[in-house]
């Protein structure tokens, strides 16, 4: 066998470059306050828009009632000539 001579690597002269090992991550978007605010604000919109709706809805349901209580007598009424012809149709037969 003949005699197999290695050579290992070694660094070269003046030695290796420093490394950056420093982190310099882009921004990732908005700050948590911003997200926070911004939350914030939709949030209060949203409350305000559902208390209108509500508001609107309960108009409507007013005015509904109040249209029912409104012709309520004359359904009454309705309902007392049809019962006294109904008396008046037993009392002739």
């Amino acid at each position: 066998m003949s005699a197999i001579k290695y050579v290992q690597d070694g660094p070269p002269p003046g030695g290796y470059p420093a490394v950056r090992f420093s982190r310099s991550l882009p921004s990732a978007g908005p700050s948590a306050r911003t997200l926070f605010a911004v939350a914030t604000v939709l949030m209060g919109w949203g409350f305000y828009k559902v208390g209108q709706t509500n508001k609107y809805r309960r108009s409507l349901l007013f005015e509904k009632k109040e249209s029912r209580a409104a012709i309520v007598p004359y359904l009454q009424a309705e309902e007392d000539l049809r019962a006294v012809a109904a008396v008046s149709h037993k009392v002739h037969h």
